[in-house]
């Protein structure tokens, strides 16, 4: 006699959008929730951080296949991996002690990783409340963010714009 048992499929298990409600350095925080067919992603705008992604198996079991963490003070509190899926800038990666030579004039930027600068500073743009909309349930809008980078000594101005969904192939 055989005898098995039917395993239960792994739903999707959303975050709650109260782990992310709050102000960070005077901006509201949120967590938005964008579905396409099969898939669904959760975003928030500390940093344009995706903080899960959930795909099913071609069994129709979901995993969450993003490193991400459930509420905001996990990515607020943490020194060791303050930046984790989040959009950086006003640049990436490292600048090697935290200085550079640009048209003839050298720029001495505040070091924030063992002396070296690390996309853009203390408090880069990826730290700011970044505004994003949501239209339907598949797409969301980055509004533009104006990243005044004087603080640094590099007298401009940026403007970051972008937009992103989940795409249906």
């Amino acid at each position: 006699m055989l005898a098995g048992c039917a395993a239960e499929k792994t739903e999707v298990q959303l975050i709650p959008a109260a782990n992310f409600e709050t102000e960070v350095d005077g901006k509201p925080v949120s967590l938005y929730t964008l579905k396409n067919g099969d898939l669904v992603m959760q975003v928030t705008n500390f940093g344009a951080r995706v903080v899960s992604l959930w795909v099913p198996d071609r069994d129709g079991n979901y995993e969450d296949v993003e490193l991400g963490y459930d509420n905001i003070r996990s990515y607020t509190d943490n020194p060791g991996e303050r930046f984790l899926g989040a959009v950086v800038g006003p640049y990436a990666n490292r600048i090697d002690g935290g200085r550079f030579v640009l048209d003839g004039k050298e720029y001495d930027l505040p070091k924030n990783d063992k002396g070296q600068t690390l996309h853009g500073a203390e408090h880069p743009a990826l730290q700011a409340g970044i505004a994003l909309v949501q239209v339907p349930d598949e797409l969301l809008h980055l509004l533009p963010l104006g990243v005044p980078v004087r603080r640094t000594g590099v007298e401009h101005h940026r403007q970051a714009v972008a937009g992103g969904g989940i795409a249906q192939q």
